[in-house]
């Protein structure tokens, strides 16, 4: 499940690689899981288990606790659950979860060099203004790196973190996602990053940016070591969405930014508890321009396996993509906006981004129907 999007405004910046640093390059494409990100992440995976937000538990909800990684982790760093990072980012958690986007952005935008952490000047200025102000310091980090010899714990499982990032890239065919997305909006993105934790649990999100003078999309998303079959379409359609309701996020918000006032009109204010359980994860979609944005996302995302799948399978992938979106998440008329954006899509040849004014008509005469 996804608690939050993070969309900042477009500023070059410099970019400064992390060393060492787990990565795989595919043209534009890059996938990572860097030394001072997954540091960030291992203590995270130390906090307390007791924090909750609302009737969620913090650390099951943005943490995979079922892996032998994440068991791993517990205890070969268990001597550091006192160490003042660790007590920093349970102080963070219990005053609101978005802290956790908020330490895994200061933690990528560093880099681990001759001992020390570097600030890599990423990020455009409003969203490391964002971070610090809502982060613990970079010090911090720095000094829990230093004092449980992380490094070494990295430079051992390099290799598995090499595998794990081949294994999102065969499982998510990203090269795949963007050309079908560039053919169904008109935004466009030179180079895509793909950032990985094996502890980051069901939350995701993703950031758009310049970075080195090019258009740019940052991909925060777990692993795909729950997917066994790395040959198996069905499997690989539903690591997909892990991954693209991500990446679509990037093409579909800059079309409803142009709408976002009617979108509240038809998804917010007395209508939005129509459209999305108003608590549990419903609690970080706050606005009708968000609802929409999420149900939009997970409809593309069909669209797209349905270019890939045969008729069972897609079948299969939908089953599950609804009863997430419906009953997990509480997006009570999920399987009713995907059928219609779907209805539209295949009755004449046209893009995803012109079905949007249909889209919202549809939408208005749902919300005049409940009232």
């Amino acid at each position: 499940m996804k608690f939050f999007l993070f969309i900042v405004s477009c500023i070059s910046v410099g970019f400064i690689t992390a060393q060492p640093a787990a990565s795989i390059k595919d043209g534009s494409l890059y996938y990572e899981t860097p030394i001072a990100y997954e540091a960030m992440h291992v203590a995270l995976a130390l906090t307390d288990t007791n924090i909750y937000s609302g009737s969620m538990n913090v650390h099951a909800s943005v943490l995979d606790t079922g892996s032998a990684y994440y068991k791993e982790v517990q205890q070969h760093f268990h001597a550091q659950r006192s160490h003042p990072l660790v007590q920093e980012l349970n102080e963070a958690l219990r005053k609101d979860l978005l802290r956790y986007a908020q330490n895994i952005k200061l933690a990528y935008n560093s880099s681990w060099q001759n001992g020390e952490l570097k600030e890599n000047n990423v990020y455009p200025l409003p969203m490391k203004l964002l971070y610090q102000s809502q982060s613990v310091s970079r010090k911090l980090l720095e000094d829990f790196i230093q004092a449980s010899q992380f490094e070494a714990f990295y430079t051992a499982h390099f290799d598995a973190y090499i595998a794990a990032l081949q294994k999102v890239k065969t499982m998510s065919n990203v090269h795949g996602q963007q050309l079908w997305l560039e053919q169904q909006f008109g935004s466009r993105y030179q180079q895509y990053f793909i950032v990985v934790s094996p502890l980051m649990g069901s939350t995701h999100f993703t950031n758009r940016m310049r970075i080195n003078k090019q258009e740019s999309c940052i991909m925060y998303v777990a692993d795909a070591k729950k997917y066994a079959d790395s040959n198996n379409a069905v499997y690989k359609a539903f690591y997909t969405g892990i991954v693209m309701t991500e990446i679509d996020h990037n093409y579909v918000n800059p079309v409803s930014d142009k709408v976002e006032k009617e979108l509240e009109k038809i998804m917010g204010d007395q209508n939005r508890s129509h459209w999305i359980k108003p608590n549990g994860v419903g609690q970080y979609y706050s606005t009708g321009y968000k609802v929409f944005n999420e149900y939009m996302t997970h409809a593309v995302y069909l669209l797209y396996t349905a270019t890939l799948l045969d008729a069972n399978s897609q079948q299969q992938v939908e089953a599950r993509r609804i009863q997430l979106m419906s009953s997990g998440r509480g997006y009570y008329r999920f399987e009713a906006f995907y059928k219609q954006l779907q209805q539209l899509f295949t009755q004449q040849p046209t893009t995803v981004e012109s079905l949007y004014p249909a889209m919202q008509q549809w939408c208005r005469q749902q919300a005049q129907h409940v009232q």
